[in-house]
């Protein structure tokens, strides 16, 4: 310190013009260069010690020391950041904390063309999803999920649960998500093959429900049961009965893997769904399916039940079979909905199926989840990206003329054209085919007997 302040009064008094040797203890120009130079270097040495004491702090594990004078003993973590898959990834020391950022846009547009002029038929380009989540897991056996919509000019919430995962091979999930029921609809928007999921999938699914749900697997089978109540934006306000309490459901989802290779190349995939569930709290006793064609930016529902009274719950089977074999994979899924009335009145039944198959033309494959029984992300492994080309046939059929229900059937043919840019930049490119019978026509809004044609395409980002 006392070399400072000699050297900052001899810079002063030289800056002022008065001869440095004219003043007592005052360094002459040789002096001072080498005052100089010596600060120089202590300067570099106290900033490699600050590196090396930075970079052994970065290295402690567990990072449990505490800050002596924070009165809450705050725990200091650090996080690395990394890329895994579309996901930017937070990851303290002892992997104890993880953060997940998962962002989605996906932009639609298309055009259609179909048979009836009466029906003028138009399309419309749409975000289908602006989606902004956050994944997270806390003390190494927590986890949660943050998810938001933004698409339609309007905020939804999504997924916004809670799990505990501190079990072998288990979960535990309490929140809004979607319950174990249909392979379809249980794989997530941002890695299903064609720009939308069946149409048999969208008739009958639950959707998200506010609830708990267990789920546990192993190599060869994945077992997975769930309870709920009503949808999220479901009002009380609304029911048709001041006090009915609100509706409850449950279901299960069972599969088994006879063939599973040790790289998840080949699998085989059989499983067995059931469902029961009372109808929406907003809607009383009356339940309504309505379904418009595998393309969401045509927005016109051409399948409708109208509303069926009298409606106690209502009971659904599934059953599935899936596969791969390297490039190759296929999967499929028959559901049966029963609707249970109170007695003297006529219980419908509306059934679909889909199948369809998937080929990557490049060196890739499509992964399979063992922990979620569902096929997984696409990770492009050359250079130029990913290309597959996928075919699926749905049929859906809302007719029980018994019944006195007239809901329509339609039979499509899908063709699809996807290019996986990479992990986070995707094209699908989808033509459609819907045959509609005499009774789709939208409960009376729209002409029957229509058959559409339909080209679309999506713009993917996912971060």
């Amino acid at each position: 310190m006392r070399k400072l302040i000699v050297l900052f009064a001899s810079i002063a008094m030289l800056a002022l013009g008065m001869p440095a040797a004219t003043y007592a203890g005052v360094p002459t120009n040789e002096q001072l260069h080498k005052m100089i130079i010596d600060l120089g270097n202590q300067l570099k040495v106290a900033q490699q010690e600050a590196r090396d004491a930075k970079k052994e702090l970065a290295e402690i594990k567990g990072s449990e020391a505490y800050d002596e004078n924070d009165a809450l003993g705050t725990q200091k973590v650090a996080l690395d950041a990394s890329h895994e898959k579309s996901y930017l990834k937070m990851t303290s020391a002892d992997g104890n904390f993880e953060y997940k950022i998962d962002g989605r846009m996906m932009l639609d547009t298309g055009a259609v063309n179909n048979s009836k002029e009466e029906n003028n038929l138009f399309a419309n380009t749409e975000f289908r999803r602006l989606r902004l989540a956050l994944k997270t897991k806390m003390y190494k056996d927590w986890a949660g999920e943050f998810d938001l919509d933004f698409a339609d000019e309007e905020l939804d919430i999504k997924d916004m649960w809670i799990s505990y995962n501190g079990l072998p091979n288990t979960i535990l999930k309490l929140g809004n998500h979607k319950p174990n029921f249909n392979m379809d609809e249980v794989t997530t928007s941002r890695w299903i093959t064609f720009m939308e999921r069946s149409m048999v999938s969208d008739a009958f699914s639950p959707g998200r429900r506010i609830g708990f749900s267990a789920t546990n697997w192993d190599k060869y089978y994945f077992a997975g049961l769930s309870i709920f109540g009503d949808e999220l934006d479901q009002d009380k306000e609304y029911a048709s009965e001041a006090e009915r309490s609100e509706p409850y459901g449950y279901s299960a989802r069972l599969v088994g893997r006879p063939i599973v290779t040790d790289d998840n190349s080949t699998i085989l995939h059989i499983g067995l769904n059931y469902m029961n569930h009372e109808p929406a709290k907003s809607d009383g006793d009356e339940y309504k399916i309505k379904v418009r064609p595998e393309a969401h930016f045509v927005d016109y529902k051409f399948l409708d039940t109208g509303d069926i009274d009298a409606v106690e719950d209502i009971t659904t089977y599934g059953l599935e079979l899936a596969g791969k074999w390297n490039n190759f994979s296929f999967q499929t899924e028959y559901v049966k909905s029963e609707l249970n009335r109170y007695a003297g009145n006529t219980e419908p039944e509306f059934d679909g199926w889909y199948a369809m198959v998937s080929y990557f033309i490049t060196d890739d494959q499509r992964p399979y989840n063992l922990d979620d029984a569902e096929f997984g992300p696409i990770v492009p492994t050359g250079k130029w990206g990913a290309w597959e080309v996928a075919l699926r046939y749905s049929n859906l059929d809302l007719n029980d003329l018994s019944a006195g229900v007239e809901g329509g059937s339609a039979d499509a043919i899908t063709i699809a054209l996807n290019w996986y840019i990479n992990n986070n930049f995707m094209i699908k490119m989808n033509y459609l085919n819907v045959d509609y019978d005499e009774y789709a026509d939208s409960d009376g809004d729209l002409a029957g007997d229509d058959d559409l044609d339909i080209v679309g395409v999506r713009f993917q980002y996912l971060f």
